[in-house]
């Protein structure tokens, strides 16, 4: 099955989660996302990458190693 996204409304921009069969990741990137590029830079596997509002998560690509989060300025990346 083709890993599919799903947007969902935020109070002011949006929430990207991704999903791959029916499992959700189990980190999103949240509306605090302020677009700084430090995740996408430092993810060892490459799967974030620059989305319209936030950064985005590939679940093909990641490997749920937590390097994303760790390096977050901001706290945008949280588990689920």
């Amino acid at each position: 099955m083709a890993a599919a996204h799903r947007c969902v409304p935020g109070p002011n921009a949006v929430l990207h989660l991704f999903f791959k069969e029916g499992r959700d990741m189990p980190r999103k990137i949240t509306e605090d996302c302020i677009m700084c590029g430090a995740c996408e830079a430092e993810c060892p596997e490459g799967a974030i990458s620059e989305g319209e509002d936030t950064y985005v998560i590939d679940p093909d690509l990641c490997t749920d190693c937590g390097t994303c989060q760790e390096v977050c300025p901001n706290d945008a990346i949280i588990e689920v």
